[in-house]
């Protein structure tokens, strides 16, 4: 069964990171094990995340915001993981708490 390609992966096909017959290959796999064409690419190594993030930003138009570079007050994240622990449930201990 043939699978047509839609546009991220011809985005791949245009930037070199994927050729049409392993594109078509990997929508084929990503089909046949039912789970996420962008899934089956990264978890089989056949394309790096960060690539496919690119891609995908210069396809559909979507900002690219890399996480690693943003720097986080050590304070804040103490706060949100309280506030975190406090709307879920759980201790601190990761113990939940039963009512």
């Amino acid at each position: 069964m043939r699978i047509p390609l839609g546009g991220l992966a011809r985005k791949l096909i245009k930037d070199n990171l994927l050729t049409e017959a392993g594109a078509e290959k990997a929508a084929a796999d990503a089909a046949r094990k039912r789970i996420p064409f962008v899934t089956h690419l990264v978890d089989g190594h056949l394309v790096k995340a960060r690539d496919i993030a690119m891609a995908s930003s210069q396809e559909f138009g979507v900002p690219l915001l890399n996480l690693d570079t943003l720097e986080i007050d050590s304070e804040v994240v103490k706060q949100v993981d309280e506030i975190s622990y406090a709307a879920i449930h759980i201790k601190p201990d990761n113990r939940a708490i039963t009512h």
